[in-house]
């Protein structure tokens, strides 16, 4: 969970635990047999990957097949197709030459008909990377209000010949998740976003010459150097019994409009108290 002010943020990690005390152990359970790792890679071009499930309790398995995903290019867009895999029905799937990127699913069967599917992603391996290119290896690009700022990334691998690149536009819309807009021209490693006033969200899309594609999200954010500090001469606490005056100096390279709110103990609000910086 993100709180943002003014630019600013601060990041909360939280964490769920799922009650599974009425977990039914007969209900089937799909996995990578090697832990959570899906993505497979070929140590080089031609070289071959073993895919593996596991599907517990093994009494309840009816039966498996594989299937590979193609992508299509239509003129109406993309279009994916499932490919059943002509007697690949173990647990275990081995592709004996890998020469590019492609997805693939094992389809368990449970003994009541109910499916499950199992994804993979199958390429060569580039160790292609992608990270933020500034001081701090920052995610968030932070500029002026109104001002512009300059996303960049340094994106290593192996083999950098044909690694290309796309920027895309991420919007919040009306049902609650994001859309994606690739932004015309933007196909270099930085991206400059002009006017900046409030914090915008975008994602670049790295592929390499093999068809493995790794995505970051990056950030462009107002910077305001916002600090507030007790005003000089006075201590973080002050003792009296007769009152006292308290005061804040505040910093920022735009102090318009700005708001203030004092609250008395931890975060109790009074509205009776000041809304200026004493």
């Amino acid at each position: 969970m993100t709180f943002a002010c003014g630019g600013q943020e601060q990041v909360v990690n939280l964490g769920i635990r799922v009650d599974a005390s009425g977990w039914d152990p007969s209900v089937l359970q799909v996995d990578v047999a090697s832990g959570y790792d899906y993505s497979m890679f070929a140590d080089e071009p031609g070289g071959s990957v073993t895919l593996k499930v596991r599907a517990t309790p093994a009494e309840a398995v009816s039966g498996y097949q594989w299937y590979r995903q193609d992508r299509i290019e239509t003129d109406n867009g993309v279009r994916h197709e499932d490919v059943e895999l002509e007697g690949e029905t173990s647990d275990t799937l081995v592709i004996g030459e890998v020469r590019g990127y492609a997805e693939y699913f094992c389809r368990v069967t449970d003994t009541n008909g109910r499916t499950q599917d199992c994804w993979f992603r199958v390429g060569v391996q580039n160790h292609l990377d992608i990270r933020p290119d500034n001081e701090n290896e920052d995610w968030t690009f932070r500029a002026p209000y109104g001002g512009s700022v300059t996303l960049r990334a340094s994106v290593t691998a192996d083999d950098m010949e044909g690694v290309t690149f796309q920027w895309c536009r991420l919007l919040w819309n009306d049902s609650d998740f994001w859309t994606e807009e690739p932004i015309e021209g933007a196909t270099g490693s930085a991206l400059e976003v002009q006017d900046v006033t409030e914090r915008q969200v975008f994602n670049l899309k790295v592929t390499d010459k093999y068809g493995t594609e790794e995505s970051r999200w990056f950030y462009a954010s107002v910077e305001n150097h916002l600090s507030v500090v007790p005003a000089d001469g006075l201590p973080d606490v002050v003792l009296s019994s007769d009152g006292a005056l308290l005061a804040v100096t505040v910093r920022a390279d735009d102090t318009t409009d700005l708001t203030y709110a004092w609250s008395r103990g931890y975060g109790e609000p009074e509205d009776s108290l000041s809304d200026s910086p004493s």
